[in-house]
């Protein structure tokens, strides 16, 4: 049987664990994303090119 505190300390971990999981994620989004409005953008301006 597990102790209260050991049941504690277990959710406080997993707790974090999401955390860290989730702030990887969205660093990771971040990283991906950059490219995708610059890509994006040179669309936009290639586009605009080919209107005028």
């Amino acid at each position: 049987m597990i102790s209260n505190q050991q049941q504690k300390d277990l959710k406080k971990r997993a707790a974090f664990k999401k955390l860290n999981v989730a702030m990887n994620l969205y660093v990771e989004l971040l990283f991906l994303s950059i490219p995708l409005i610059h890509f994006f953008k040179w669309l936009g301006l290639l586009a605009l090119q080919l209107v005028h």
